[in-house]
C-alpha cells in the first residue's frame, strides 16, 4: 500500500549528517514501484544466480486499481544504456519548461546534452537554478571537477546555489508543475550507467510544495556571483582542471 523513494541510505551515518529528501507513495502508483522491485529482484544484474542457492519467493504481486481521481504521478526507472528512461523524461521536461527549472543534485558532473539543454532553457527566459552542495562534501573532488561548468552556466544566466547547513544529498528537480525526486543524481552516471528509480508527479498543489521547499534551502545557501567567480584565483582553476580531467579519464573509462 505505500512506497517510499528518495536518495537516503539506510546506514546510520545518513540520520543526521547529510540533508536528503524522501518521498511517501501512496495509491495504485504503489503498483508500480513493486513491479520495479520485482525485476531487480530476479534480475541477474542484482542478484547472483545459482542452482544450489535458495530462491526466496516474493509475496503474490498485486494488481494496480484504476487511476480515477487524485494526483497523477508514475515511475520512472534507469538501467544503463539497457534503459534510459530517466534521462529521456528529464530532457524532455527542460526542453518544455516556461517559467522554472530547479534542479537539486550531491554529485554536479552533468552530461553535456544536460548543460546544453540548461544553458537554452536559461536563454529562453525560464528561470533556472541550481542547488547544489558547498564545501561540506563527502567526495570533494566530485564537486572540484563540477565547478568547471561553473562560468559557462553563470553566462547564459543560470543561477547557482551551494548549500551551507551540511552535506546536501537530495536528489529532486521542478518543471513548472512537474516534479521529479528519487535516487537519481541526473550526472553522466546515473543517467547512462547506474541503476535508479525516481518518482515523477505532475500537479500544481505538489509542485507548489516543491517550490516552498527549494526557496528555504535557497536562503539556506551562497548564490555564486558570476564577477567574483570569473575573478577566482588560478590555483582554483588549476583544481578544476586537474579533477575534470581525471573525471573525463574515468568517464572514457567506464
Amino acid at each position: 500500500e505505500v512506497a517510499f523513494t528518495g536518495g537516503f541510505g539506510a546506514v546510520d551515518e545518513f540520520l543526521e549528517a547529510w540533508y536528503e529528501i524522501a518521498a511517501r507513495v501512496q495509491g495504485p502508483v504503489v503498483a508500480d514501484w513493486e513491479a520495479l522491485f520485482r525485476r531487480l529482484w530476479r534480475s541477474r544484474l542484482t542478484r547472483y544466480a545459482s542452482p544450489q542457492g535458495p530462491r526466496l519467493a516474493l509475496p503474490e504481486a498485486r494488481v494496480a486499481e484504476p487511476y480515477d481521481a487524485g494526483v497523477s504521478g508514475r515511475v520512472m526507472s534507469g538501467r544503463g544504456y539497457r534503459y534510459q528512461a530517466i534521462r529521456h523524461s528529464l530532457y524532455a521536461r527542460v526542453h518544455q519548461s516556461r517559467q522554472r527549472l530547479w534542479l537539486c543534485t550531491p554529485y554536479f558532473v552533468p552530461t553535456f546534452s544536460l548543460r546544453r539543454r540548461l544553458v537554452r532553457a536559461a536563454r529562453r527566459g525560464v528561470d533556472v537554478r541550481l542547488l547544489l552542495p558547498g564545501a561540506k562534501h563527502d567526495h570533494p573532488g566530485v564537486r572540484y571537477a563540477g565547478q568547471r561548468f561553473y562560468h559557462s552556466l553563470l553566462k547564459a544566466g543560470v543561477r547557482i546555489f551551494e548549500f551551507q547547513p551540511t552535506f546536501i544529498h537530495a536528489k529532486f528537480a521542478l518543471a513548472d508543475d512537474w516534479v521529479s525526486l528519487g535516487s537519481c543524481n541526473f550526472d553522466h552516471w546515473n543517467l547512462h550507467w547506474n541503476l535508479e528509480a525516481n518518482q515523477e508527479v505532475e500537479d500544481a498543489a505538489f509542485a507548489n510544495d516543491v517550490r516552498e521547499l527549494f526557496e528555504r534551502n535557497f536562503a539556506a545557501s551562497d548564490e555564486v556571483d558570476a564577477q567574483a567567480w570569473a575573478a577566482r584565483p588560478w590555483w582554483q582553476r588549476a583544481r578544476e582542471w586537474v579533477y575534470g580531467a581525471l573525471d573525463g579519464l574515468v568517464t572514457r573509462l567506464k
